[in-house]
This record gives C-alpha cells, structure tokens and sequence, in this order.
C-alpha cells in the first residue's frame, strides 16, 4: 500500500457494520496449490469483542483487513467508551 511505503496513517471510527478480517492461518488448497479464496480470511464478530469489554478497556488487532470488497490493511483498536 502506497501510505506504509511513505509512512503515513490516518486515524478514522468504523461504523458497527463495516467487516474486519484476519488472514486465517490454515486455509483450504485446491489441489493445484492455489488457495480457496473463501478460505483465506477470517471474520472477526466484532460485536462480540466490544461485548468482552469492559468499559474503559481497549483490544488491539495489529494484522486485521478492513472492508467487504477491497480489503483494506490495518491496525484496529477496539475500544469500550465509559459512561462518561
């Protein structure tokens, strides 16, 4: 990507609905090698992962893909808003 080559992040909230993804460490093969493409992430429930929270408490996911059609390489930070 051409902002890891120069260096630069960016800082944005995902809506609740946008789809994060990790690279599954096991994928299925076609016989000739190839990965089966529905094999090669994982998504991740991250409702569930705010509902392990607790208030305050933050969850890091430094390798995750973000997006549904052009996945987007990320680190994304999982945090638990307090009531404040």
């Amino acid at each position: 990507d051409q902002m890891d080559q120069r260096g630069t992040y960016y800082i944005s909230r995902l809506k609740l609905n946008t789809n994060v993804y990790v690279k599954n460490p096991n994928p299925e093969y076609f016989k000739n090698g190839a990965i089966k493409k529905q094999s090669e992430y994982i998504q991740i429930d991250v409702k569930q992962i705010l509902k392990q929270l607790q208030p305050g408490e933050t969850f890091e996911l430094k390798n995750a893909y973000v997006g549904d059609k052009q996945q987007l390489f990320a680190r994304v930070i999982f945090n638990r808003l307090t009531e404040k």
